[in-house]
């Protein structure tokens, strides 16, 4: 009889468990890894390097603006100096602040190859034309603007809307650039004045001396942004790329990171906020891609 009721007993408890489980009993849970909710930096790439640092050093101009300047109180802002946090807050997610972790480093255009070559900087977000010849010398993003040969007019002229409308007008160039040859070949009726900068060429415009300005579409946008009666006209004569630079050698998977984010402010939307902000309030042309090019 004991044993009788010792198998009933067990029999019960076994009835008495699986009925804990029918009714939604909760499983217990495995111990957490002690890598979750890390991110997946592989080790011994740059990143890596970046994240031991705590910083990331991003090489920018400061009198560029709307792409790169300092503001009154000395934060660098602009076009670039946006692209510049993205890629930091990409480097380090869970920052606080993109400007906690960037140590900003003023950089020239003669100067910004050799500050990627020294190790200066990490990254420099500086208008760097993507060419062969530079592919040679520097790592470089994929594009995050695009641009181009454009001309500059008076804000009242209604006349000249591109190249094919300087017959018998004076366009002026910076003197000894290749804009010249350009526009000629768009158009051969163009009277060219040639002046040593693109500044100079401003000021003869503003003095009736020059019908058009014509040069590289950022080196406009800057002069625009300080003179109020001018603006952009015509589509690019020639079509320029800029991208992300990097050191060459050393920097195990900082391009592809730089690249990944490019893409995803493209595709989520912020690459256009950014454009309509810094350039497109200046050209007055609203563009979703680096690829969308204004309308002839």
């Amino acid at each position: 009889m004991r044993i009788v009721r010792s198998i009933a007993m067990r029999l019960i408890a076994v009835a008495c468990l699986f009925a804990l489980v029918a009714c939604g009993a909760p499983a217990p849970r495995p111990a957490p890894s002690p890598s979750a909710g890390a991110s997946a930096v592989p080790p011994g790439s740059y990143v890596a390097t970046l994240h031991s640092r705590g910083k990331i050093r991003a090489g920018i101009r400061e009198d560029s603006a709307p792409l790169a300047s300092r503001d009154a109180s000395g934060r660098f802002t602009g076009f670039e100096a946006e692209v510049a946090r993205e890629i930091a807050l990409a480097v380090f997610p869970t920052a606080a602040s993109a400007d906690s972790v960037i140590d900003w480093v003023p950089v020239t255009a003669a100067g910004r190859v050799s500050a990627l070559e020294s190790g200066a900087v990490d990254v420099v977000v500086a208008a760097i034309a993507i060419t062969a010849d530079r592919r040679s010398e520097i790592g470089l993003s994929e594009r995050y603007l695009r641009g181009g040969q454009r001309l500059l007019v008076r804000r009242a002229e209604t006349a000249i809307r591109g190249a094919g409308d300087l017959d018998g007008k004076t366009a002026c160039v910076a003197r000894g650039a290749p804009s010249g040859a350009t526009l000629q070949r768009a158009n051969p009726g163009v009277r060219l004045l040639a002046l040593d900068d693109l500044a100079p060429c401003v000021q003869a415009l503003a003095q009736g001396a020059a019908d058009a300005v014509s040069g590289d579409e950022l080196a406009l946008v800057a002069l625009a942004l300080r003179t109020a009666d001018t603006k952009l006209v015509g589509t690019p004569l020639t079509d320029e790329a800029y991208g992300v630079g990097v050191r060459r050698t050393g920097r195990d998977g900082l391009i592809e990171l730089v690249d990944a984010r490019i893409a995803a402010m493209i595709r989520e939307g912020r690459w256009a906020t950014l454009h309509a902000r810094w350039i497109g309030q200046v050209t007055g042309e609203v563009k979703r891609t680096p690829d969308d090019r204004p309308a002839p």
